[in-house]
């Protein structure tokens, strides 16, 4: 099974072995090529092709999985994040549902308003599958029609622990972060 992407961190080589996300599936690198070439390892910035093995078919595998070391935190339902919103007639309210444009992904979601601006707010969001993203990650939020686009964030904290009332010490990582 030959999967291609880019590596987003870190590298990766021949032999390696990795977990496929969200399915929390581990899997080994039986090689790889890098721009056309075969390859024995790829940084950081590069896209690839990776031939993989293990307990995977190309069923088990889609657009916007992750492969991750196995050191790695899992796939999260939700994630804090800081939002830009646009001037829109949808009328944003907690807990609203939307669609999540995240990597190469579009994923129902809801969310979880904290503090902030009219426009710019600290949020949370909580989707309905296990998503994988990364501290500084942008992403775009529609209603859930997909009709109107609501705005878009960066994302704070990607495995956060779902929580309805921010404290003063999470206020002082996110402003950190």
């Amino acid at each position: 099974l030959v999967v291609t992407g880019p590596v987003m961190a870190g590298e990766i080589s021949e032999g390696n072995t990795v977990r496929l996300l969200p399915q929390d599936i581990d899997l080994r690198i039986r090689g790889l090529h890098v721009q056309d070439e075969p390859a024995t390892h790829a940084e950081s910035g590069v896209r690839c092709a990776l031939n993989l093995s293990g307990d995977v078919e190309k069923a088990h595998i889609n657009k916007g999985d992750w492969l991750v070391g196995q050191g790695a935190d899992g796939a999260s339902n939700t994630f804090t994040a800081k939002v830009q919103f646009l001037d829109t007639p949808v009328k944003r309210r907690h807990s609203m549902p939307l669609k999540l444009y995240l990597g190469a992904r579009h994923i129902p979601a809801k969310l979880g308003f904290f503090s902030g601006e009219a426009d710019q707010q600290l949020v949370q969001i909580i989707t309905e599958e296990p998503v994988c993203c990364c501290r500084g990650e942008r992403f775009i939020l529609r209603d859930y029609s997909e009709k109107f686009l609501l705005g878009g964030g960066k994302v704070l904290d990607p495995a956060a622990q779902r929580i309805r009332k921010l404290s003063s010490d999470y206020t002082n990582v996110l402003s950190a972060l």
